[in-house]
């Protein structure tokens, strides 16, 4: 398993990546405005974590036919 802490710095639990172009190795992918951000498909820690959060989201859920939730990610 991946360590969360590295020489005393938090690392990021959840690697998303961007570019111009579409990814063909991408386990989720989403194009916003003239970028696509995705997460790799290797990448198992945050396929596991995205995974989590969209468990949680369904658990959640009331019912009641929405909005889907907006997971917002910084990027730098």
């Amino acid at each position: 398993m991946e360590e969360a802490v590295k020489d005393g710095k938090i690392l990021p639990l959840v690697r998303i990546h961007s570019s111009s172009e579409k990814h063909k190795d991408a386990f989720v992918s989403i194009q916003y405005r003239d970028t696509y951000f995705w997460i790799d498909d290797r990448d198992l820690m945050s396929k596991k974590i995205f995974s989590f959060l969209m468990f949680v989201f369904t658990l959640v859920e009331t019912g009641e036919k929405g909005t889907a939730p907006i997971v917002t990610v910084p990027t730098n």
